[in-house]
């Protein structure tokens, strides 16, 4: 892991309290054919009842290949698997949320995407988080 997926981690972890899969690997699309896909996280946040499928981009580039995961198939492959094979059909009543931590000079961008504007009208659910914005979440939680 690089330096911000690993303070990604430690956010999603020590700071909110989630349980996390790193580096969750996605082998099957959703008729059981052969696709490849690997997610930075899978958290579970266990008192809001919810599935987190986290990617993090610290690239000074716009980061189009976050934004392609929203694209269909890919979404529907991806999330497909994790409730089919990495949960093993368990916690079908959690809500199944994508959250992207990129750099704040994207965020606003990607909310702005139209890959992103199409999950979300299509009742997708999306959180984007400025890697800034947690760094100084945890220093003001540590000093």
């Amino acid at each position: 892991m690089e330096f911000y997926e690993e303070l990604v981690h430690f956010y999603l972890t020590a700071y909110r309290g989630l349980a996390v899969l790193p580096q969750a690997e996605i082998q099957k699309d959703m008729n059981g054919h052969s696709w490849k896909a690997d997610l930075d996280f899978m958290a579970l946040d266990f008192m809001k009842k919810s599935i987190y499928l986290v990617e993090v981009s610290s690239s000074t580039d716009y980061p189009i290949k976050i934004c392609e995961r929203l694209a269909e198939p890919n979404c529907k492959n991806i999330e497909s698997y994790v409730r089919a094979e990495i949960l093993r059909n368990e916690l079908q009543s959690f809500t199944l949320s994508w959250w992207f931590f990129v750099r704040r000079r994207h965020a606003d961008k990607i909310n702005k995407d139209p890959l992103y504007l199409k999950y979300v009208e299509s009742s997708g659910r999306c959180e984007v988080t400025a890697l800034q914005d947690i760094l100084d979440q945890i220093k003001e939680k540590l000093s």
